[in-house]
């Protein structure tokens, strides 16, 4: 019996340790990535024996949206020649495939924990932001002259287009947690939003930031819409346009950022490429859309994509390293047609229009703007963010 009521501890206990093993991974390591997603699988492995919890899989449909794509992005082996490297990529969106479906069969969460350890997450990426923007007060000549070089911010996940995706979904949850009145002094999190919000603007990586703004935006349209206080909404919508621009006047790092791709923009208009990411980006877009012309229908398959990438490289521009397509819905294009990239934004965006809550839509556009300049999904923070917030904003509660 004591090693029954043991086991049973255990077993409840796996789920919380693994969640919070992928927040510390997500921010700083990629072992505890992996970790993360092991203990996920064990903790769902003894439901994985009981009927009952597959039947009530089609009731969390919206789950699986992540499993979906994997499995869309795995069929282009039927015409990948490539296959080592449509292997190496789908051993990293693995956790697209694993996650959702360990989630689906975990039993229902309590309320008051889940919404703790979303706490918990914030906690730990405002502790994370210290210290970046300690390290760059401490070391502001040598970083500041490294932002005019197309370079990141130093961070823990050594990532600077993820780390400030996962500022800004900091900061957007501190503020639903604020909302939600959760503990005893819900102000704090309101402090540690605001303190997430003006980090991420230091720190000046502009995924996150544009993401941050277009959520912002939608929630004060959405609650327009609903409360019908057009005055109060459009005073909303004024302030959350101004912020930018008060950012641009009063924060050096982020008026490098802006300055920067205003120049790299103008460089590849005038035919140079140099050197700098944006220039860089762009013509890997414009080489993947040469990519997807050699298949319009079905594209050229994700083990080729790489391959496809690097003949034009080599042939047009030898002097330029070699890039993958800097765009998710690129990437998606040019690796499976036209045909799988309309399969691809319907598995991803159905859940947004079934799922009502602000806080899982505002959480599905911080991805979707992901996709426009980074491949999200081919990156193990990138994948596992997405599967891992994807499934435990919609997992089943309790109160």
């Amino acid at each position: 019996m004591q090693f029954r009521s043991f086991f049973s501890t255990v077993q409840k206990s796996l789920p919380f340790l693994a969640c919070l093993l992928m927040f510390i991974g997500l921010i700083a390591s990629k072992a505890l990535i992996a970790i993360a997603s092991v203990v996920f699988v064990l903790a769902a492995l003894p439901y994985a024996f009981k009927a009952k919890n597959w039947k009530q899989l089609p009731q969390q449909a919206k789950l699986f949206s992540p499993a979906f794509l994997f499995l869309l992005m795995a069929a282009t082996a039927a015409y990948s020649q490539n296959t080592a490297e449509l292997m190496s990529r789908l051993r990293v969106m693995l956790p697209l495939f694993l996650l959702p479906i360990s989630m689906a069969l975990l039993p229902p969460w309590p309320k008051q924990q889940w919404r703790w350890l979303l706490g918990v997450f914030v906690l730990l990426m405002s502790l994370a932001a210290a210290g970046v923007l300690i390290n760059y007060g401490l070391n502001y000549e040598e970083i500041q002259r490294s932002l005019t070089h197309s370079k990141g911010m130093p961070n823990p996940a050594k990532d600077h287009v993820r780390f400030s995706l996962l500022l800004s979904w900091a900061s957007l949850l501190a503020g639903q947690l604020f909302f939600w009145r959760l503990g005893r002094w819900p102000w704090l999190w309101l402090g540690l939003g605001l303190f997430l919000f003006l980090a991420m603007h230091i720190f000046g990586a502009r995924s996150g930031i544009l993401a941050f703004y277009l959520g912002i935006i939608y929630l004060l349209i959405r609650w327009l819409w609903q409360s019908k206080r057009f005055l109060l909404g459009g005073l909303g919508l004024l302030a959350s346009l101004s912020l930018p621009f008060l950012a641009y006047q009063s924060i050096p790092s982020f008026r490098e950022k802006i300055l920067l791709t205003q120049k790299n923009i103008r460089l590849y208009q005038e035919g140079h490429i140099g050197d700098y990411s944006d220039t860089q980006r762009i013509l890997s877009f414009q080489i993947a859309l040469k990519v997807w012309a050699k298949s319009p229908l079905l594209g050229v398959g994700l083990g080729d994509l790489k391959d496809e990438q690097r003949a034009i490289y080599e042939k047009e521009y030898p002097q330029q390293r070699v890039m993958a397509p800097h765009s998710q819905y690129i990437s998606s294009l040019a690796a499976m047609g036209i045909l799988g990239l309309l399969l691809f934004l319907i598995f991803f965006s159905w859940p947004f229009f079934i799922e009502k809550t602000a806080i899982y839509q505002l959480f599905w556009l911080l991805i979707a703007v992901s996709f426009l300049s980074e491949n999200t999904l081919f990156i193990t923070i990138g994948a596992n963010l997405y599967a891992f917030f994807q499934g435990y904003l919609l997992l089943r509660q309790k109160s």
